[in-house]
């Protein structure tokens, strides 16, 4: 089994198993686990239930929000301009 596809595997099952904190723990910084508790259940029907494209739009900056990572701005307290932006992105308003 191939290097990607343990990733796969391995993402598969943090979500199914309500991102386990052990595993999790191991990879980002707790703070970041509470971010996504709080947002998971807006993001994860966006993203089709896909965990690792979930993660990857959380850890890279957006231009809509100043060039500031998702996850940054829900660890910071600032979970209402991350879930606008994330009713943005489904109804596909840009501006």
């Amino acid at each position: 089994m191939g290097m990607r596809s343990r990733k796969r595997v391995l993402y598969w099952h943090i979500y199914k198993n309500r991102i386990s904190d052990r595993l999790l723990t191991k990879k980002v910084k707790s703070s970041y686990i509470n971010g996504w508790r709080e947002i998971e259940s807006e993001l994860m029907p966006l993203f089709g239930n896909n965990f690792s494209a979930a993660w990857h739009w959380l850890n890279t900056p957006a231009s809509a929000l100043n060039n500031n990572r998702p996850i940054d701005l829900v660890t910071a307290g600032q979970i209402e301009i991350v879930r606008d932006h994330l009713v943005r992105l489904e109804y596909g308003v840009y501006t």
